[in-house]
């Protein structure tokens, strides 16, 4: 599964806005503010499994299928199959296999119809319809992010194939699939159509956030011009800019999900009949389901650089640049945004009112803006630095919360009511009147200190009420983190049924997001011990 038109447009924005905007200083100022939520770790618990059985026929004609994810192609897994079948990786010796990449990119309105497609291409391949039944045993299927459940769904339409020769595939590996669903899909795509508010509020956000100081510069240079502020009153372009961003995100996010309306991503919500039907599936092939861990300070701005550049555009198993989306984040942010806040519009801030407070001529004034960069006379009056000093703090708080806000659509971050809060306590009371008597049970004591002795020995008598108190922990709103691959849970890729009342072998790929681990260097790993055997006999693929 991918979004690369949502994101694609968010770089555009982003790109559009620091051409425009290009002109920065090459001083330096360390600022940061923090989206302020308490966040408590999730446990995450790997499925009961054991490692696959089954020893394959040693064919000289072995199938690998390669399926791709939502939006993909037959390109999808380019490196990796042609590393497989040919000596072109270094470090990684070809097999002894022949690799076919299924295209249904057309056929996705269900999963059904997919795998039906994925069928008929199956049947219809060359080698493949020159092998033995014995032969045909031995193959097995890779699949990716959504072609994962269409795999399931072929092997599940197989099992109830009378005929036992019709088979295609014996064996099933996945990566980043969402077994259990894909919570990203319940949190942005309502069943209903259109893009969830979460959707909308990120788009907003980022729209308003990005454009905010830039926009109250633009006002107040407006108004520096008399001719201009009799016709056009102070805050303008802001609420021009304000009332398009409305707009952007209310149109473009349903423009941007329209591939992903159609009944199949509905078919791998959690919780879907489609995953209940493969979850309920007696099917006990070897399997084996990998799945990728993504570091969750920079998650977006990893997740977004293999989202808009492909990582078969990288080397054989080289896709491990997604830390050039963290530099980008890093370098706009420092350069364009930190210095201008931190030293810019703070300083003259600061500095104006300093003057003003020792009752400072003009004179001074001038010297102040010559020195931040403004024209001689200060085309910006006094009142309205405050108001980009403002704008410049929501930009400032995008750039801060963006992987946030993003993490919360995922799943990645699940809002929670109630939360311990690290080291904050609060004191509760028992309230009786003078004769002994319950007059209120346990209560939040609003005076008194968090402190265990200053609370539970709290003052009596006050009102006329006596009270017993006791020092409790506080709690209030915050987020579980859970692991994810920047676009499915964990928790979701790991668990896959395998007949015998457990889960197929879960293998994590830490450091692997969702696009990057079909060609990165944990990709090169696993397939290694892959076909090595070390994850069940029956995907041993000798080396040519």
């Amino acid at each position: 599964m991918r979004i690369k038109h949502i994101l694609s447009l968010l770089v555009m924005l982003f790109v559009l806005k620091w051409q425009i905007h290009a002109q920065v200083d090459s001083q330096s100022c360390v600022v940061g503010k923090s989206l302020k939520i308490h966040k408590t770790e999730g446990v995450l618990t790997p499925p009961t499994a054991i490692t696959p059985g089954g020893s394959p026929i040693n064919s000289p004609n072995r199938i690998i299928w390669w399926l791709h994810g939502l939006g993909g192609d037959e390109g999808s897994w380019s490196k990796a199959l042609t590393a497989t079948e040919w000596n072109v990786a270094p470090g990684f010796p070809a097999r002894k296999a022949n690799c076919f990449p299924p295209n249904y990119v057309n056929f996705q309105n269900t999963i059904s119809e997919a795998a039906k497609n994925v069928e008929g291409q199956i049947e219809g391949n060359g080698v493949f319809i020159t092998q033995s039944p014995e032969q045909r045993r031995s193959n097995f299927m890779i699949a990716h992010s959504l072609g994962g459940l269409v795999g399931r769904y072929l092997d599940y339409q197989y099992d109830l194939d009378p005929d036992p020769n019709a088979r295609g595939y014996y064996g099933l590996v996945t990566f980043g699939s969402a077994h259990q669903g894909a919570q990203m899909v319940n949190n942005a795509i309502p069943e209903t159509g259109g893009v969830a508010p979460l959707v909308q509020q990120f788009f907003n956000k980022a729209c308003v956030g990005m454009k905010a100081g830039y926009a109250e510069e633009i006002d107040a240079q407006i108004q520096s011009t008399p001719i201009v502020r009799w016709f056009i009153q102070d805050g303008w372009f802001a609420d021009l800019t304000d009332t398009l961003c409305g707009y952007i995100s209310e149109f473009v996010p349903n423009v941007a999900f329209e591939d992903y309306k159609n009944q199949i991503v509905q078919d791998f919500r959690v919780g879907s009949d489609v995953v209940g039907l493969l979850n309920s599936d007696t099917s006990s092939m070897p399997k084996v389901a990998f799945y990728g861990v993504e570091d969750d300070s920079t998650q977006f701005w990893r997740v977004m650089h293999y989202l808009i550049n492909s990582p078969t555009q990288e080397d054989y198993f080289d896709a491990v640049h997604d830390d050039r989306g963290v530099m980008w984040r890093d370098t706009n942010y420092a350069s364009a945004l930190a210095r201008r806040w931190g030293w810019y519009w703070h300083g003259v801030y600061y500095t104006v009112n300093l003057l003003d407070l020792h009752g400072a001529p003009l004179s001074e004034y001038d010297s102040v803006c010559a020195y931040y960069g403004l024209p001689p006379g200060c085309w910006v009056k006094r009142d309205q630095i405050p108001q980009i000093v403002a704008g410049w703090d929501e930009t400032l708080e995008w750039w801060e919360t963006a992987n946030d806000q993003f993490r919360i659509i995922t799943g990645a971050l699940e809002a929670v009511d109630s939360l311990p809060l690290p080291d904050e306590y609060e004191c509760w009371c028992r309230y009786y009147n003078s004769q002994g008597q319950l007059l209120s049970d346990w209560a939040w004591h609003s005076y008194g200190s968090a402190f265990p002795d200053e609370c539970e020995s709290g003052p009596l008598g006050i009102g006329g009420l006596y009270q017993e108190c006791q020092l409790r922990q506080a709690y209030g709103f915050g987020f579980i983190e859970k692991k994810c691959d920047g676009i499915v849970l964990a928790e979701l890729a790991m668990h896959y049924p395998d007949g015998f009342g457990s889960s197929a072998l879960s293998i994590v790929m830490s450091g692997s997001n969702h696009q990057q681990m079909r060609n990165d260097n944990n990709l090169k790993d696993v397939l290694i011990n892959l076909y090595d055997g070390l994850y069940g006999d029956f995907f041993i693929t000798e080396e040519k």
